[in-house]
């Protein structure tokens, strides 16, 4: 979270409801996290070829 956003939920809501605010600021930075997690698995079963890497013989 940046400094701007943790100063905008202090500005618009009471302390006590900070914490929840918070908390669903972090949840959702989370699940898009996951969900990208999970867009990235998909492509690899799409396309394996793309992320196949590079064997060398020594």
């Amino acid at each position: 979270m940046t400094l701007i956003e943790f100063q905008s939920l202090q500005a618009e809501i009471s302390y006590k409801q900070a914490g929840n605010a918070l908390k669903n600021c972090y949840l959702q930075k989370i699940i898009s996290v996951i969900d990208l997690e999970l867009t990235l698995l998909e492509a690899r079963f799409i396309h394996p070829e793309r992320f196949v890497k590079d064997q060398t013989l020594q």
